[in-house]
């Protein structure tokens, strides 16, 4: 199933990169279609994998996490289409 992942960052100059390495563990199989979307092939709950990534957030950030069972889109790289098309 895919997950949504998508966020707001909100300590300027803080490196998220430990977070970004966070979301990327979660499966091999992720794109970063928008600036602040992942999206994660994986099977563990919405919970789980919130929990795998406030540990490198900010108390003042802000995540949701969520299935993604249907989607639109416009304007996508084709290596994203392609992944849609492939996992949805």
């Amino acid at each position: 199933m895919i997950k949504l992942i998508t966020y707001d960052l909100r300590s300027p100059g803080k490196d998220y990169t430990e977070l970004y390495v966070a979301i990327k563990r979660l499966s091999p199989n992720w794109i970063h279609p928008l600036e602040s979307v992942w999206l994660v092939q994986t099977n563990q709950g919405q919970g789980d994998v919130a929990n795998a990534l406030i540990k490198h957030m900010d108390k003042n950030d802000q995540l949701i996490v969520s299935p993604l069972t249907t989607v639109a889109y416009f304007g996508l790289a084709q290596s994203d289409i392609d992944f849609l098309k492939l996992y949805i």
